[in-house]
This record gives structure tokens, sequence and C-alpha cells, in this order.
């Protein structure tokens, strides 16, 4: 699927994700009260989410295009969303632990040495598949 993908359908997927996202999380925030029903704060982490993949997926995928060396465009393409899903991962994490109160430099530490055991499982289990 990525193969057949152009940088400009790319960049337009991308760029329509993310003002759409951004819409959609204004919209929720100013128009209503999180108190009120539970699928509301649920609604404001799935399109923060959304908004924070597509911004990280962009921004990533536009610097390997303009400042990194040359590879394929479905290499940069997956480099990039790989990254953008585990940046919005972290965030939402970091909010979750800000709303449950449990924000403090351990959790943070211990969220940050998760990630990055799960970021290298996925990266040597996908190296001892291809050999």
């Amino acid at each position: 699927m990525l193969q057949f993908c152009k940088e400009k359908q790319i960049k337009f997927l991308l760029s329509a994700g993310l003002i759409i996202s951004g819409s959609l999380l204004t919209f929720l925030v100013y128009r209503f009260d999180p108190t009120r029903h539970w699928l509301i704060p649920l609604a404001f982490y799935v399109i923060f989410f959304a908004l924070c993949f597509s911004i990280t997926a962009l921004a990533g995928f536009l610097a390997r295009r303009f400042v990194g060396k040359r590879e394929f465009l479905a290499d940069q393409l997956r480099v990039s969303l790989r990254q953008g899903v585990w940046f919005s991962i972290l965030l939402i994490s970091l909010l979750l632990l800000k709303a449950a109160g449990l924000f403090n430099l351990i959790s943070i530490a211990l969220l940050l040495l998760a990630m990055v055991f799960l970021e290298s499982y996925f990266l040597f289990s996908k190296t001892e598949i291809n050999r």
C-alpha cells in the first residue's frame, strides 16, 4: 500500500487529517462540557491523538524528505508514521497520568523506559523475521 502512494497524496492526507482533527478538537473544547458525559473526555483523547499523530507524521515526513538522505518514499513514510504513533501515545499517556494525579518523574521515567523497550522489541523482532 505504501509503495503506491505519491508524495502529494501523502502530504494531502496528513494535512487533511491535521485540519479535520484540529477543527474537531476546537469544536469539542469550546462546545461541550467534559463533566456532563464520559464520552466527551474519551473523544478529546482520541481527537488529540489524531491531531498529534498528523502533526508529527507530517513534520517528520517533510523533514526527512527535504533534509534527510535519499531513501525510498515508502521507507520515509513508514518511519514517520511509526514515530508519529509513538509520540502521540507518549503525549496521550502523559495527559492521562496528569488527569489521574500520577504525573511525577518516576512515572514519566517508567513510561519512557517501557516505550523504549517496546520500540526496541519491535525493531529487533523485525530484523529477526527478515533474516
